[in-house]
């Protein structure tokens, strides 16, 4: 029997896992991504560091299975970079998606840029957080290493090279790095030459599913793998969660529900829309995910669970639940790192308003639930405003294991929810791409109707009207503090303008 091992690199914690045919998680293995800031703003990865620590939480995971492995999925979050001079050395560290220099100085760097013409080529809303910012800021900041480089790769792209020596991507990351060309299914022009940057110095392009080449024999060997092991490049970390969701059906919302969060719909062509509000990717074969990254979900809670309380989660939603919905008057608007979204803004931060001497903790609470699952709407009202039907909610994460959070989410978005069976849907996305590579599935479709595990469907309830209306003073309350954060405080939130 021929398994498949999942590795998923995040920004805090590397994950890898094995992954059977029936999408049952055979071993897993997990250890800390350490985050280095040599400076102000930064957040970057020792690239060594990160291509030990793959091969290293690889072995542990392979295991006892160390005969039967014979396909390497590899996940990574999205918006990394990394120059590498010619012989594909790296040149600093790799700026992740936490990393903010480029959000110290975005309205001077993008001037004279068209951010219109930009989001139509891309489907990427103008944002710090892309690779195509990032390299403005190189260009500006860190002349002598932008001058050096003779590639511009992300996490995921570096780890390819280092597993196989190939030089490639796949779409799901390219597609966030506002340098790629969603119509064109290649890297973009207008965008490549606003950085000075040539095609050939970015890695090749290919699909999630194809078969990159064998991993080189002495990194495989290390890893513990007795056979050939194949490459395949996946998908993000996010798609891996849409995959596993079985969200490539039209129609389907998938959630990822952690520290941040995402609603994403799969679409048959790119979809821009007149406002900016959403961020459209080319995902997979003909097919593109349209929707929104929200960077503020868990990460609030934990916040809360760290500075004000000292409970866990589990007690802290059971507190909320014993709060009435809309938390008697109680708004919190979760936006600490501010968010991607242009109607709030990445000037924003959190906001605790209507606040009375009868609020206890447990309305905090709520108010945190209810203000994620209100940023959830304003990511559906976009989608579907542009034509695109939202009929079903699936979701995955940390956070889905949470009754009452899924029913929030359910009555404030007016659909049915579903959660995933298992804690572990990205690896069951990737793993199903692998099981398709190597012929088991005839294709996606196929591999979902096996692998795919949902739970119980949650309906809108009677607390759906209530909350209807909570949204509209919600929407109302953001657009007005987004005017308040831009005009009076600066992006790091120090001080006045």
């Amino acid at each position: 029997m021929s398994l498949v091992l999942v590795v998923d690199v995040g920004t805090t914690n590397i994950k890898a896992g094995v992954v059977n045919q029936e999408g049952s998680l055979l071993s897993s293995a997990e250890m800390e991504n350490r985050i280095h800031s040599p400076e102000l703003g930064a957040s970057e990865h020792d690239p060594e560091e990160l291509f030990k620590s793959i091969v290293e939480v690889s072995r542990k995971a392979v295991g006892g299975f160390s005969s039967e492995v014979e396909f390497m999925v590899l996940s990574s979050y999205q918006l990394g970079l990394l120059p590498v001079n010619e012989h594909k050395r790296p040149l600093m560290g790799i700026m992740t998606l936490l990393d903010t220099r480029a959000q110290m100085s975005f309205d001077e760097l993008i001037k004279g840029v068209d951010t219109d013409e930009l989001y139509r080529r891309t489907g990427c809303p103008p944002s710090y957080l892309y690779p195509f910012a990032k390299l403005l800021w190189m260009r500006n900041y860190k002349v002598d290493v932008f001058g050096k480089a003779s590639y511009f790769l992300g996490s995921k792209d570096y780890l390819i090279y280092r597993l196989t020596g190939r030089l490639a991507t796949e779409p799901s990351i390219s597609s966030a790095t506002q340098m790629f060309n969603i119509h064109k299914r290649d890297w973009d022009d207008y965008a490549l030459s606003l950085l000075s940057v040539d095609r050939g110095m970015l890695p090749e392009v290919v699909g999630g599913n194809t078969v990159i080449g064998e991993v080189f024999s002495d990194v495989k060997e290390e890893i513990g793998v007795k056979g050939k092991l194949y490459l395949l490049p996946g998908v993000y970390d996010g798609g891996g969660l849409v995959v596993g969701l079985g969200g490539f059906q039209r129609g389907i919302g998938s959630v990822n529900l952690g520290t941040t969060s995402m609603l994403r719909v799969a679409v048959d062509t790119p979809v821009l829309d007149r406002y900016k509000r959403l961020q459209t990717y080319h995902f997979f074969s003909d097919t593109w995910l349209t929707g929104e990254g929200i960077n503020n979900a868990g990460v609030v809670l934990r916040w809360f669970r760290n500075n004000l309380v000292d409970l866990g989660y589990d007690e802290l939603t059971s507190m909320a639940s014993r709060v009435r919905a809309g938390a008697d008057g109680l708004v919190f608007l979760p936006y600490f790192t501010g968010e991607r979204d242009c109607r709030i803004g990445g000037s924003s931060s959190g906001v605790l308003f209507g606040l009375r001497e009868y609020h206890t903790a447990a309305h905090i609470v709520r108010a945190i639930l209810e203000g994620v699952g209100y940023t959830i709407r304003m990511v559906k009202d976009a989608i579907q405003d542009n034509g695109i039907a939202v009929e079903e909610i699936r979701v995955g994460g940390s956070g889905a294991k949470s009754d009452l959070w899924l029913r929030i989410i359910s009555n404030v978005t007016g659909v049915p929810v579903k959660r995933s069976k298992c804690g572990y849907v990205s690896f069951v996305g990737e793993a199903m791409l692998g099981y398709v590579a190597m012929g088991f599935y005839k294709d996606i479709q196929e591999a979902s109707s096996s692998m795919v595990k949902l739970g119980e469907e949650l309906l809108p309830g009677e607390d759906a009207e209530l909350y209807n209306e909570r949204y509209e003073a919600f929407s109302y309350l953001v657009s007005c503090m987004k005017d308040v954060h831009e005009r009076y405080f600066d992006r790091g939130g120090e001080g006045t303008k």
